[in-house]
């Protein structure tokens, strides 16, 4: 009898020991969900943001921040265009700037900016207040056709307004950051060849506002005609030159060659970028003195 007893314990515990071994899976409460993938619609809008940024210049209209609230008087005159390449021009009155830009299609949005003019406008000029709204810009968005910029740290919010003319208007500040200062020759880059120029401050050239153009080429000086646009075309017509025999290593005569090809011109980092047609290579300039 008392074997029969154990024999039922053993069995009841081995039981036992069995089915908390046995791993039992839930029961489906549903259909599973599909995995998610980035949405479309989503993908969609960032590249709508960013392509709305650069379609057109941008006219200061207005600003609200936790102090004060303007309505700008004279909103062409104070605009931004947000170049494809990265670059960003901008009128501030009776000044013009060059700089550099980050977007992203979530609405981040940086400005550096870079050379200005520093004329004194008009005693109720807001050239200062502007470029320094930029500079302290963060987020991007668009509502009612107008672009609108958040300050950083609730700054406030600058509203743009699209800049009638487009490519004429857009002149003004693209064609204008070219006579910020004179222009002094870094290097250049082809599909022949690549080089840093020695001596950069030997080969300048300035855009004058009436259309003219002066070149030091070393130890040569020439004067001629430009014709720039808001969308980058650059034309350079070289007149007269002097004829003095420069130094052996002097590149007085590609410059001035160089300059006469000149197709297109650009901004990015501050410096001053000049195409010459048929893919002749790229002069890259810093400002001068």
């Amino acid at each position: 009898m008392k074997t029969i007893v154990k024999t039922t314990i053993l069995l009841t515990l081995l039981l036992a020991l069995a089915a908390c071994g046995q791993k039992t899976e839930p029961a489906p409460t549903g259909v599973p969900p599909e995995p998610t993938t980035p949405s479309e619609t989503a993908v969609e809008g960032d590249m709508e943001n960013l392509t709305a940024l650069t379609a057109h210049p941008w006219q200061w209209e207005s600003f609200t921040g936790p102090a004060e609230q303007i309505t700008v008087e004279n909103p062409a005159s104070y605009n931004i265009v947000f170049n494809s390449d990265g670059s960003a021009n901008i009128g501030a009155d009776c000044n013009a700037a060059t700089g550099s830009y980050t977007a992203g299609g979530d609405g981040s949005l940086s400005i550096q900016l870079g050379p200005m003019t520093l004329a004194a406008c008009g005693e109720n000029s807001r050239s200062d207040a502007f470029v320094q709204h930029l500079g302290a810009a963060g987020h991007y968005f668009f509502a009612d056709g107008k672009l609108r910029i958040d300050l950083v740290a609730d700054g406030g919010t600058l509203i743009f307004a699209p800049l009638d003319g487009g490519g004429d208007d857009g002149a003004g500040a693209m064609a204008g950051a070219l006579m910020t200062q004179p222009w002094q020759w870094e290097s250049f880059s082809s599909p022949a060849e690549q080089f840093d120029v020695d001596n950069p401050a030997n080969y300048v050239v300035t855009f004058k506002e009436d259309g003219a153009v002066e070149i030091k080429a070393d130890c040569n000086n020439a004067a001629g005609s430009y014709t720039a646009t808001g969308e980058g075309s650059l034309s350079i017509q070289i007149g007269p030159m002097t004829l003095a025999a420069c130094s052996e290593s002097y590149r007085s005569d590609a410059f001035v060659q160089h300059l006469g090809a000149a197709g297109h011109y650009f901004f990015a980092d501050g410096k001053l970028r000049i195409d010459l047609m048929a893919d002749g290579g790229t002069m890259i300039f810093t400002p001068g003195n």
